[in-house]
This record gives C-alpha cells, structure tokens and sequence, in this order.
C-alpha cells in the first residue's frame, strides 16, 4: 500500500464566511386544510343564496259591468268599512274573507273566515 500524503493546509488569518445558502420556503397544504377551505366556500356561496328571498306574488282584479268599474281596492276598503263601522268587529279577526260579487244586483257578498257573512253595494 502506498502511503497517503497529506497536504499541510497553511495557516491563515483569514476569516472564512460561511456560505449563505437561500431556501424558499414552500408551505404544504394539508389534505384536511383544504376540505375545511373547500367547505368554507360553499357554505359562504349557500348564505347568499338564502338571502335572496322570493316576493309573494300579488293579484289585482278590476270588475267592470254596465259602465261601472270595481277594483280588488275598493272591494277591500269597502269590506274594512262595513266590518269595523257597520258591524262593529276588528279587521284583527279577520283571517280569510271570501268575496261573492253579483253585478245584476250591483251588490258584493263576503264570508269571514268561513263563518261570518255580510253584503254591500258597489
């Protein structure tokens, strides 16, 4: 075998600086951390989804015979008037009213929550 030389390494002052060595940090997303994320989003996208509520529909009638003409207003503010004055009951009683409206007798017929029954001309 042949003997190994070794190399004297000279002395020095010098001062030796380390190599800086950069490293990017790179940041793993774990599986359960983007399920939770994922999740997240779609409750977010279902909340603004409830906010958006539907409008009830209205209807409106107008009754029109021999030169007259009646709207589903003037029924309603006719009906009030003759249940609070004429009968002296509360419109807070009031859960369903049903009209009957019969125009050879220029007349309108209710029924209150499928009980109490009254007229009036129109």
């Amino acid at each position: 075998m042949t003997p190994t030389r070794k190399r004297a390494v000279p002395l020095t002052t010098a001062t030796v600086t380390p190599k800086v060595v950069l490293e990017k940090k790179v940041e793993e997303v774990k599986p359960a951390e983007a399920k939770t994320t994922a999740k997240k989003t779609e409750a977010k996208k279902t909340t603004s989804k409830k906010a958006a509520v539907k409008k009830p529909t209205t209807y409106e009638y107008v009754l029109q015979f021999q030169g007259k003409e009646v709207s589903s207003n003037d029924l309603n503010a006719r009906f009030a008037e003759v249940w609070t004055k004429d009968l002296g009951k509360s419109l807070s009683d009031v859960k369903k009213v049903t009209y009957y409206i019969k125009p050879e007798e220029s007349a309108a017929y209710f029924v209150v929550n499928d009980t109490d029954e009254g007229s009036f001309g129109i």
